[in-house]
């Protein structure tokens, strides 16, 4: 079971936020999110809020969950410690 946990709970899911962030920004574009907020909050497109979960999609999640996923296969499966 220790094997299962390693890699569902502490590889997939930080995985799989990692391919949504990708797919948001990269290939469903944040243009197609920016209308599916909006029809719930009017004031969305222009807001801060736009611009900052834009650059988060883009730039910060992409990168802390990549580096986090990566670390954690090496830390669980290859028992190599980068930090620590």
């Amino acid at each position: 079971l220790d094997l299962i946990q390693a890699a569902f709970l502490e590889v997939g899911l930080p995985f799989g936020g990692f391919m949504m962030s990708l797919f948001i920004s990269q290939k469903w574009k944040t243009s197609n999110l920016a209308e599916e907020i909006q029809e719930g909050f009017p004031n969305y497109p222009g807001s801060f809020i736009e611009k900052f979960l834009n650059f988060m999609l883009t730039w910060v999640c992409p990168i802390v969950l990549g580096i986090m996923v990566i670390i954690t296969v090496l830390q669980k499966f290859f028992q190599i410690v980068i930090i620590g």
